[in-house]
């Protein structure tokens, strides 16, 4: 491997902004909010982040950037204009130092996304980038073929993470086989609010962790060691030469376990 990469590629998805526990930027924190340090945390580590592993020559996102109108759990929400919403994380991602004709968008959950009309449309064009698509197919100079789509199947055994994972790579493998065209050298997912990658041998499979608390109604479905905050770096050396890195926000910040002690005062 060269030791320097040719491209390096920003991944990131999963913001769910307008959501108490998504990502928010400073100028939307409500100081007087009971989740204002929360938010704060996140923003703040995301920011740093950003800034300390540029630069990046592509940015990748992988769809849910709006939380939505969210009809289960509107409690959730601190902005329920989800025009709004686009505004917001157009505003988040604007800190990210790539050029805007090399971010690369894919729609989320109709969940999360659709309505009357597509939500991420509407942040696309807040933010000046092109349109989503339900999958993107980027060939990097013919070295690295990248499969990019939001949805991907959840476990919530931790050493069955790799099943959904890896059958996105099968699928794509035959699917290319099918329609006889080359098939993509790495499959790109969003969605479980995990981290998680599977290679084998010149195909890799890629999970990438979300930037929205745990601490939520949608957290209150999920096992605490399976949630998993940051975003995610391409590295591209050459002819199907690269390297995936994962940035992961610390559990003390993202989620720090919170004991309730009771003394118990002992008879004799």
């Amino acid at each position: 491997m060269n030791s320097k990469a040719i491209i390096r590629v920003l991944v990131l998805g999963d913001s769910h902004c307008g959501d108490k526990a998504g990502l928010t930027p400073i100028s939307r924190i409500a100081k007087k909010s009971p989740y204002s340090d929360a938010q704060t945390q996140l923003w703040n580590w995301f920011e740093h982040q950003i800034k300390e592993n540029s630069p990046y020559d592509y940015t990748i996102l992988t769809g849910d950037m709006v939380e939505g109108t969210n009809n289960k759990n509107t409690i959730e929400l601190y902005e329920s204009d989800t025009d709004e919403q686009g505004e917001i994380a157009a505003e988040c991602c604007r800190i990210i130092p790539c050029e805007k004709k090399n971010f690369y968008c894919v729609y989320g959950t109709p969940f999360h996304t659709a309505g009357t009309y597509s939500y991420e449309n509407n942040f696309a064009q807040c933010f000046g980038i092109a349109k989503p698509k339900t999958t993107q197919l980027i060939n990097f100079g013919d070295m690295v073929r990248v499969n990019v789509r939001h949805t991907v199947g959840r476990s919530s055994i931790p050493y069955g993470q790799g099943t959904p994972t890896y059958k996105e790579m099968v699928n794509e493998i035959i699917n290319a086989a099918l329609q006889e065209d080359d098939s993509a050298d790495i499959c790109i997912r969003g969605h479980a609010h995990y981290s998680v990658s599977m290679r084998v041998r010149d195909h890799e499979s890629i999970v990438v962790p979300c930037l929205k608390y745990p601490g939520s109604v949608f957290g209150r479905k999920l096992p605490e060691t399976q949630y998993d905050m940051g975003f995610g770096i391409l590295e591209i050396y050459g002819y199907k030469n690269w390297r995936y890195i994962p940035v992961h926000m610390p559990l003390e910040i993202s989620g720090k376990r919170d004991w309730t002690n009771i003394n118990v005062g002992r008879k004799g």
